[in-house]
């Protein structure tokens, strides 16, 4: 089994759409800085397995 790190991360930001439909447009840019931060964790993390 794979883990295909560009499709969990586009998962995680479309989640995160969801959460904060409203407020979007104004919380995007800081939710994809998050996501980009954890990317390299959870790179680090499907390397080891």
């Amino acid at each position: 089994m794979g883990f295909e790190l560009d499709k969990v991360f586009g998962d995680m930001l479309a989640a995160a759409e969801g959460v904060f439909r409203k407020e979007w447009p104004k919380v995007k840019d800081a939710m994809e800085q998050v996501l980009a931060d954890e990317r390299e964790a959870l790179k680090n993390i499907s390397e080891a397995t």
